[in-house]
Formats: structure tokens, C-alpha cells, sequence
């Protein structure tokens, strides 16, 4: 048999490949740095929206990406931690407000917040049939030796 032939740019493509198997790796570094980035911003309190980089759709793909090219869930996990965080962040801004430990809490702020992250509690959707409200009558009477009110009798409004 005779010699193996190189090709004649040979050293040009292997350095071609080695060159995109660099930038390959590198992609793979960059992307657990921004994974990185993510989870810190998360850590802080800051909302997922309000990372610059990328939106969290794009973090899930990079997580799963990692987790099938390793085969572990070390960054599914990871990323886990950084949600539990953020809402421990909040968590312990409230708690603290109700402890009455921060005298410059906002709770209204505060509301508005809970509600963009998570959203109305009572959202009901069309298909929902709408909720009657029923009126109840109380007399109430006076007593007038010790200033007290007295309820009286109950009926359901219609009288």
C-alpha cells in the first residue's frame, strides 16, 4: 500500500477545526458565565424580566442544553436555587415590614410588585360565570348609656 496523501492545505483546516472547536468551547463557557449572570441577578431580588443579556426563555434553553451535554441536572438545580432566592428576597423584605424591623417599608409598592410577578390572585377568565352579591340588612341600635351598638334585627334586603 502506498504513503497516505495529506491534502495540501491540511495544517490550514486543522487549524480551522481547532479554531471552531475553540469557539465551541468558549460558546459553552460564555453561556454558563451568562447562566451565572442570571442566577446572581435573580439572587438580588431583581425580577427575570429586567435581565439585560437575554430574556428567561433563552436561560432555559441554555440550562437544558448544559444539563444533556453534562447528563446531570446541575444547572436545572442551579437555576432552582436563584428562583428560591429571589423569592426569599421578597419574603424577607415583608417579614421584616411586619416585624416593624423597616420603618420605611412601602406596602404598596410592595403589592404592586407581588402582583407583577405572580399576577392577580382573583383573575377569573370570560367563561367564568359572574359571582352574585347578595345584600343583608343589619339594624343597628345605640345604647345610649354606654355608647355601644347593638345589632338588631337581619334580613336578606329584600324587604
Amino acid at each position: 500500500m502506498g504513503k497516505k496523501v495529506k491534502h495540501p492545505r491540511q495544517k490550514e483546516v486543522d487549524g480551522i477545526l481547532s479554531e471552531l472547536l475553540h469557539k465551541k468551547e468558549n460558546a459553552i463557557e460564555e453561556k454558563i458565565l451568562l447562566l451565572k449572570d442570571f442566577c446572581a441577578h435573580l439572587k438580588k431580588g431583581n425580577h427575570e424580566t429586567s435581565f439585560e443579556h437575554c430574556d428567561i426563555n433563552i436561560i432555559r434553553d441554555i440550562v437544558t442544553e448544559l444539563d444533556r451535554k453534562y447528563n446531570t441536572n446541575y444547572f436545572r438545580d442551579m437555576l432552582g436555587r436563584a428562583v428560591r432566592a429571589n423569592f426569599g428576597q421578597w419574603e424577607e423584605t415583608c417579614i421584616k415590614a411586619l416585624k416593624n424591623e423597616s420603618r420605611d417599608f412601602n406596602a404598596s409598592l410592595w403589592i404592586y410588585n407581588m402582583r407583577m410577578r405572580f399576577g392577580e390572585l382573583t383573575r377569573f377568565d370570560n367563561t367564568q360565570e359572574e359571582q352574585k352579591t347578595q345584600v343583608i340588612k343589619v339594624r343597628l341600635t345605640l345604647d345610649n348609656t354606654s355608647n355601644a351598638v347593638i345589632p338588631g334585627e337581619i334580613t336578606d334586603g329584600t324587604k
